[in-house]
């Protein structure tokens, strides 16, 4: 947890643990490129709703680790007792840690990358924040999940990298390209 969903659950990562496994990774042997599509961790985590007492009674947190290539989202109700808080947490998503939308000559691709290669990618007429949920709740394969809602998909709109194919170095952009048309999408270069 990133902080904006307050008071911390000191229990979080053990009570979510289940949506991170699965995901390792050694993060040294991934490509260059790969980095510049890391999703903004921070952007998926959000208050929908402050008690008047101060603390977040409804809201998006997330849980990821180093070498892990899978972040876990989760919706999380608080509510007070006479012990103090309880946590509620619904599964919402396990997103692939590197994700995002590639763009060039017009044409936005949303790609998924799963041990350093590109595992899938989908051609976006309109990269809008619902077709983006829909692609991914309808496209991830495991251990990846998504559920569509509409929450998560302003979260992941504003979580995803877009990144333009001429801002990459000319040995990166090959790569890709050749990795996206293996996949049979093609972009024009």
């Amino acid at each position: 947890m990133l902080g904006e969903v307050v008071p911390p659950d000191p229990e979080v990562r053990v009570r979510l643990q289940g949506l991170l496994e699965g995901g390792g990774f050694d993060f040294s042997k991934l490509p260059a490129w790969v980095r510049r599509f890391e999703l903004r961790v921070g952007a998926l985590e959000k208050c929908l709703d402050y008690a008047p007492m101060g603390y977040c009674r409804d809201g998006f947190v997330v849980v990821f680790g180093d070498n892990n290539q899978i972040i876990g989202v989760a919706r999380r109700f608080t509510s007070i007792t006479n012990s103090g808080y309880r946590f509620t947490y619904d599964g919402y998503a396990r997103l692939p840690r590197f994700m995002g939308i590639l763009h060039h000559g017009g044409t936005n691709v949303l790609l998924v990358v799963r041990d350093g290669v590109v595992g899938d990618a989908w051609v976006l007429e309109k990269p809008t924040p619902f077709m983006i949920t829909h692609i991914l709740s309808r496209g991830l394969r495991e251990p990846f999940w998504c559920l569509r809602s509409r929450y998560l998909a302003g979260l992941l709109s504003s979580a995803i990298p877009r990144v333009g194919l001429g801002r990459l170095p000319r040995s990166e952009r090959v790569g890709l390209v050749n990795q996206l048309r293996a996949l049979g999408v093609h972009i024009p270069v």
